[in-house]
């Protein structure tokens, strides 16, 4: 315990903050602050914090309660890898306690209930206030063991949650479009010659050339992944993605016949081509992709009536209630086997069996509707998860260190560290992580904003207009 309060606290605040693992804050002390840190320290530090933590805050904690008229009840299951054992994790919405975090064998009954009943004894014992109310999943095994370990205590179902159960055919059909988009899109042959003679360092001598400009966004879009703030629907925004760039392409291609441009006729070809495959492309899904824009519209109106949040919870069960009435007819006109019959048919069925639970939060003072704050509290739970329970995880890591982590050794011990770390020229490290680093302007998330994406798109027609006037 020789370093001082502002070394411990820096410590800290990297593993909370930053989510570093013990190698990782070594590291960043070694070179922000020249300090040599053990590894074996860094344990030390965040346990004497925690404990600081518990002590000093335990009773403002107990007061947050006491001034709410007691505990509302959130209960969530972590999933930190997809397929394996999840955790049941606890806590206060409004103080954000945490009562506990319990391995989940299975997902039956029972084990909830003994967790719950551990719980239960734990509020009682420990903390002395009343459950008012209690928020979950909506999982039917974690409801009913709910109704049975509190009887009488208000039980509010998550909206997030909710949408996930009537969505589930929804978003695999919009899994299943992104995927196809995105497969066709790599394997076609253009957009890979694009690409090779880009890491050749050929492009400017190729055919390609004249097209980089609608090429390189079509490369990005054949790399979409889902980002934190997309849509639930995001096959919706590919899609459009995807056509805005056509679109483009045969305004391209449109004022080239009409002499207004020119371009050469290999490039004449490679355009041809790629309009002709992409416009199959999205040709294939269109019909698909008017279905889930139905869907979405259903969806539109479900947020409506659950963002008002003034409204009593009788007020809000009516017009739910209203709002599925109107849907009955619907499903007269559609076949069984039809996205947007299943997801009626599955939002009529929660409606009916456990519609005024939504609810429920409304007859309860400042309550969430949502265990979603659960979710984005663990983040950093998951992530460390993340990094120590498997191989599995392995990619999450490689996305940020890249090649060079296959060269660290893990048992490395603290002197060889340190002495890396002297004889190294970090100075040249450090100008190779700024060129490494990509910008918040790489196409990657351009192409997941709107505006920026309007913005690119903006620039696309004036780089046409430019081309037709010989500039």
């Amino acid at each position: 315990m020789t370093y001082d309060y502002e070394v411990q606290a820096e410590v800290c605040k990297i593993r909370w903050l930053e989510h570093a693992t013990y190698f990782e804050i070594v590291d960043r002390i070694k070179d922000r602050f020249q300090i040599d840190l053990d590894k074996t320290a860094v344990e030390l530090f965040l346990k004497t914090y925690e404990i600081g933590c518990t002590k000093e805050y335990r009773e403002k904690y107990l007061k947050a309660i006491e001034e709410q008229g007691g505990i509302m009840l959130c209960l969530d299951v972590m999933e930190p890898l997809q397929g394996q054992e999840g955790f049941l994790v606890a806590y206060d919405a409004w103080s954000h306690l945490t009562f506990g975090s319990y391995r989940m064998a299975n997902n039956k009954q029972k084990t909830y209930e003994k967790y719950l009943t551990i719980i239960k004894e734990r509020i009682e014992s420990e903390i002395g206030f009343p459950i008012v109310g209690i928020i979950s999943d909506a999982l039917p095994a974690q409801r009913l063991a709910i109704e049975n370990i509190f009887p009488k205590v208000p039980h509010c179902l998550c909206h997030y949650h909710f949408f996930n159960l009537v969505l589930k055919t929804s978003k695999q059909l919009d899994s299943q479009i992104v995927t196809q988009l995105r497969e066709e899109l790599r394997a076609m042959y253009d957009l890979k010659q694009y690409q090779l003679r880009i890491h050749e360092h050929r492009l400017d001598s190729s055919q390609y050339a004249e097209l980089s400009k609608f090429l390189d966004p079509l490369v990005e879009l054949s790399n979409w992944r889902r980002k934190p703030n997309d849509a639930c629907l995001i096959s919706l925004t590919l899609f459009s993605r995807i056509n805005d760039i056509t679109t483009r392409l045969k305004e391209l291609h449109s004022r080239i016949d009409q002499d207004k441009i020119s371009f050469t006729k290999y490039g004449i070809k490679v355009l041809n081509r790629v309009i002709n495959i992409v416009s199959t492309m999205l040709a294939q899904v269109s019909l698909k992709v008017q279905e889930l824009h139905k869907i979405k519209t259903h969806l539109e109106t479900l947020v409506e009536i659950f963002d008002e949040l003034e409204g009593s919870a009788d007020e809000g069960m009516i017009k739910l209630q209203r709002f599925c009435d109107s849907l009955h007819p619907r499903l007269q006109d559609l076949e069984k086997t039809e996205n947007e019959y299943i997801f009626i048919d599955a939002l009529l069925k929660f409606v009916d069996t456990k519609g005024d639970l939504l609810f429920n939060y409304r007859n309860i003072l400042f309550a969430p509707n949502t265990n979603n704050d659960l979710e984005l509290r663990f983040k950093q739970m998951k992530h460390l998860l993340r990094r120590t329970i498997g191989h599995s995880a392995a990619k999450y890591y490689l996305m940020m260190h890249g090649e060079r982590i296959f060269y660290v050794n893990p048992n490395e011990q603290f002197n060889e560290i340190v002495e890396i770390l002297k004889s190294m020229n970090q100075s040249e490290a450090r100008i190779q992580i700024r060129m490494e680093r990509q910008t918040n302007d790489r196409l990657g998330l351009v192409i997941h904003d709107d505006v920026r994406w309007t913005i690119l798109m903006n620039e696309l027609d004036q780089y046409v207009s430019k081309l037709e006037c010989g500039l």
